[in-house]
């Protein structure tokens, strides 16, 4: 969803990838706040071409996992069975747009998703801030 995102890799490129290497798995992402109608097709979809698990990164996608217009969403992944893997904690990977949107990563609010009965993955949940893992692992290395 263009309006909510920044940085957009369409399902289209990873479908064509995973077909053409049995190696690769198709991670589908879909922006809950489409309209209902665009959401439930995209979904569909995706999952009619081998989508294993949908992925968001909450605070770069600007998107509240506690919002209620993220239902659908969990609705069809808890029919379809298909698990949500969800960037929590410290997520330098990809920046977000503002300061503000980095609570959308707090791991707590994915329990709207895992009442609506979502396998749910939270990505780097107990991970430690990267500045805290290099200079852990340069005492490691050093002794």
């Amino acid at each position: 969803m263009k309006s909510e995102s920044h940085l957009l890799t369409p399902n289209d490129v990873i479908i064509d990838i995973a077909k053409e290497n049995p190696r690769v798995l198709f991670g589908a992402s879909v922006h809950p706040y489409r309209k209902k109608k665009d959401l439930l097709a995209e979904m569909t979809r995706c999952v009619d071409n081998g989508a294993v698990l949908f992925k968001w990164i909450p605070s770069s996608q600007q998107i509240n996992p506690w919002d209620d217009r993220c239902l659908p969403f969990y609705e069809t992944l808890a029919e379809a069975k298909i698990p949500l893997l969800c960037h929590t904690g410290a997520e330098l990977a990809v920046p977000r747009l503002t300061l503000m949107r980095k609570k959308f990563d707090d791991p707590r609010r994915l329990k709207k998703a895992l009442n609506a009965g979502v396998r749910v993955i939270a990505a780097h949940c107990a991970t430690p801030y990267f500045g805290a893992l290099c200079r852990r692992t340069k005492i490691i290395s050093s002794t």
